[in-house]
């Protein structure tokens, strides 16, 4: 039994790993030099001002709505700011975005809001 609860926490860790890192990794690196509102929320992120960086990246989603590291940015800064309905709003596009072909993702689910 404890090798199978094993397995089955390695096999979860696997599933959420991308998802829990989202905000380290970037799917069209190198947008930040080509848009200043974006390289400046890139680095409200890296001072962990979040306020400030939901300003740029919101001005910038604006020009990009489909930009899924835009919609990742904007729902971090909102969960860490504990506003957590814009978050699930961005992370639920951001996913949307990233897996397209896979609607299971994307389907609004049930959280408890709280244990966030």
């Amino acid at each position: 039994m404890p090798r199978v609860l094993h397995l089955l926490l390695l096999v979860f860790a696997a599933t959420i790993s991308p998802v829990l890192h989202a905000v380290d990794t970037e799917e069209q690196p190198g947008v930040g030099a080509l848009d200043p509102d974006y390289a400046a929320g890139r680095k409200a992120i890296e001072a962990r001002n979040w306020n400030a960086a939901i300003k740029p990246f919101s001005s910038a989603a604006l020009r990009g709505p489909d930009n899924a590291d835009l919609q990742n940015y904007l729902g971090f800064s909102y969960r860490k700011l504990g506003q957590l309905e814009p978050a699930f709003k961005h992370c639920q596009r951001t996913l949307a975005l990233s897996y397209p072909r896979s609607p299971s993702l994307v389907r609004p689910f049930p959280i408890n809001k709280n244990q966030v």
